[in-house]
């Protein structure tokens, strides 16, 4: 009995313990190792995220789960040419201020991006986009912008 006790105490104690690590975790990087797969749903716990950087791994699938951690300043996913997903939903991060989705398959439009007013950098090259580039004014501390390598048409507006 005492020992079933002790053992229930622990998981209890343990349990506990890895909830705080998930949220204490503020930085997740993991660039250039190989990883192959998909990202874990359960990075989604990982509410007080800021920095998830995973670039030229082997990653694979659907990446805007991760617009599900609204604590996200920097989201790097470059060079995950297998990886997927659209923006759309990315307008639940008000605090990204870089995003790094170069040579990946993004579908729909960029579009999305221009409600992160806080975005200082989009680095967005070979990513698949097409069509018209939207109006990008409303990115007032855009200080960085690749957006070579796709097929969009237009120019960048006048008050960028």
């Amino acid at each position: 009995m005492i020992c079933g006790l002790f053992i229930a105490i622990f998981l209890e104690t343990t349990l506990v313990l890895i909830y705080y690590v998930f949220l204490l975790v503020e930085t997740f990087a993991m660039f250039n190792m190989g990883i192959e797969g998909p990202i874990p749903q359960e990075l989604t716990l990982l509410k007080n995220l800021e920095v998830f950087k995973a670039e030229n791994n082997e990653l694979t699938g659907d990446f805007s789960h991760l617009y599900q951690i609204p604590s996200l300043q920097i989201l790097g996913l470059s060079g995950n040419r297998k990886l997927s997903g659209s923006l759309s939903g990315i307008e639940n991060m008000p605090y990204l201020r870089e995003l790094y989705i170069s040579e990946m398959t993004i579908q729909g439009t960029l579009d999305p991006v221009t409600s992160l007013t806080n975005l200082a950098t989009l680095s967005a090259s070979e990513a698949g986009f097409t069509g018209p580039l939207p109006n990008l004014g409303s990115l007032v501390n855009l200080q960085t912008l690749d957006l070579s390598r796709n097929k969009m048409t237009g120019s960048l507006s006048a008050d960028m």
